[in-house]
């Protein structure tokens, strides 16, 4: 592996991943460049963080061993605790690991056992995952600063820290790499929409070609009317233009538009777009 922390092994692996998550090139070359003890990647909902991260680790896995520990499912600083004492014994097979952690020292003791005594080939690496960590019931005010010192009880641990807006020094510790998953822009919303939702079969009466002309078209004018105030992350924005689709078309399968009339489309579909209940139906 070298130095860094996450090599990729090739272009290809690049590609397949950049593919997969379209728009997100530099974020998932960053850690790359990034060998260190403790990461942290940061940013708002739904911009890609553990999706990524999990894909990476994923493809890793022959040159590392990971475990991602989500803390939405961690009801107490306990159960994180215990958590992440049982995922690191079921990845490394270990037999024997304490089923009950009451405090961080003590889930020291246990990933000590696990990952610091036992021999190992010397550049094995283990990444831990806090995903959501920011977000953790009932933690300690130095649950944080504790597990960053993980990687200085033991040097084969790496931590990674999923978080959505870090204070400043809030490991209390020194320089920390960070990865910034900054909101998507129009450009890249409109791009990853018609990459990954564009209709496989034209419309009636048109071509594959003018329904993906009209649909490209559709996309920026669901994210100007409704980013800003009703769709700000990626999925409402899918969620929305599935929604407003089948009624923005109805007027070119009546038979009333033709495919090219985009502006007289957009007036006669004015209504939908106003309408909340289609993008919360429970309103």
């Amino acid at each position: 592996m070298g130095d860094s922390l996450f090599q990729l092994p090739d272009e290809l692996l690049f590609t397949t991943l950049s593919q997969t998550f379209p728009c997100r090139d530099a974020q998932i070359r960053a850690p790359h460049a990034a060998p260190c003890q403790n990461l942290v990647i940061h940013g708002t909902e739904a911009t890609g963080k553990s999706a990524i991260t999990a894909a990476l680790l994923q493809a890793l896995q022959e040159e590392l061993k990971y475990v991602i520990i989500n803390s939405i499912e961690c009801i107490t600083a306990r159960h994180l605790y215990e958590s992440t004492v049982a995922k690191v014994a079921e990845a490394l097979q270990w037999q024997g690991a304490a089923t009950r952690c009451d405090s961080v020292s003590q889930m020291v003791v246990e990933l000590s056992k696990m990952l610091k005594y036992p021999s190992y080939p010397a550049n094995f690496r283990f990444v831990l995952v806090f995903d959501g960590i920011d977000r953790q019931r009932e933690a300690p005010i130095t649950l944080l600063p504790a597990l960053a010192r993980l990687s200085e009880i033991i040097p084969r641990i790496t931590s990674v820290f999923i978080v959505t807006s870090p204070p400043a020094s809030f490991l209390r510790t020194s320089f920390v790499p960070c990865i910034e998953f900054p909101n998507y822009t129009k450009n890249e919303f409109v791009t990853i929409l018609n990459t990954t939702s564009l209709p496989t079969a034209p419309l009636p009466t048109t071509t594959i070609q003018e329904t993906t002309e009209l649909w490209n078209r559709f996309t920026g004018a669901v994210h100007d009317a409704l980013a800003r105030a009703a769709s700000r992350t990626l999925p409402s924005l899918q969620h929305a233009c599935t929604s407003l689709w089948p009624r923005f078309t109805a007027p070119i399968l009546a038979g009333t538009h033709a495919p090219r009339e985009f502006s007289k489309l957009m007036v006669a579909a004015r209504v939908h777009f106003q309408d909340e209940s289609l993008l919360d139906p429970g309103i």
